[in-house]
């Protein structure tokens, strides 16, 4: 079973970018869905990471034949939209309207599954927390990031895909203890940030 994480910097985690560098995986999320879902079924699962970190949903679609379907996935994990939203404040890159990231979003999801049939998807929600890259804009950063997380959930519905809630998995965590425990920058997961959403995806993973 092949199966391709697709998305921005959260999914790449710094990535080798050859299949001889030392972390095809990166060192986030699939790195740990990799590892986990290894030891409880060895050589069942081949697994890729096509993250590349300042995408966007726009860019996503741009290479999905080249870096998704070439692998033939099973299961395809998407996660992103924090850029489309970020990129307002702080890119030369535009960002994405949301009525532009959704149906994109939807192409990427339609697309794959024409043209793999037996295609199962699993959609990571966009989450926002408390931090230096998100507080000069919260107020506006949060809303949208909301706006665009209620239409992923929609979008997964509408696609039969898996939907995976990520800003409510890092919101329990942070009533356990600061949010500066679990992303660096109110964006990007720590290891335990990762651990978060690697416990969230293979619970997804395991009802599909």
């Amino acid at each position: 079973m092949n199966i391709v994480f697709f998305g921005d910097s959260i999914t790449d985690a710094e990535r080798s970018r050859t299949p001889e560098g030392l972390s095809p995986m990166g060192t986030g999320y699939p790195l740990l869905v990799d590892a986990a879902l290894s030891v409880d079924a060895p050589g069942k699962y081949r697994f890729f990471n096509s993250g590349i970190g300042g995408n966007r949903v726009i860019d996503l679609y741009e290479r999905l034949r080249a870096d998704v379907w070439q692998h033939e996935p099973d299961v395809l994990s998407i996660l992103v939209g924090v850029n489309d939203v970020y990129y307002r404040w702080v890119s030369e890159y535009d960002p994405v309207d949301s009525d532009r990231y959704i149906v994109t979003y939807k192409k990427i999801i339609e697309e794959s599954k024409k043209r793999f049939p037996l295609l199962k998807v699993i959609l990571l929600e966009p989450f926002l927390m408390h931090g230096s890259a998100t507080d000069p804009y919260w107020n506006e950063f949060s809303k949208e990031i909301l706006s665009r997380a209620k239409l992923v959930k929609a979008l997964s519905k509408e696609t039969h895909s898996c939907f995976v809630p990520l800003q409510a998995v890092f919101q329990k965590a942070y009533e356990s203890y600061s949010e500066g425990c679990w992303t660096r920058d109110g964006i990007h997961p720590t290891p335990g940030g990762h651990q978060l959403i690697a416990d969230a995806w293979i619970q997804a993973f395991h009802s599909l």
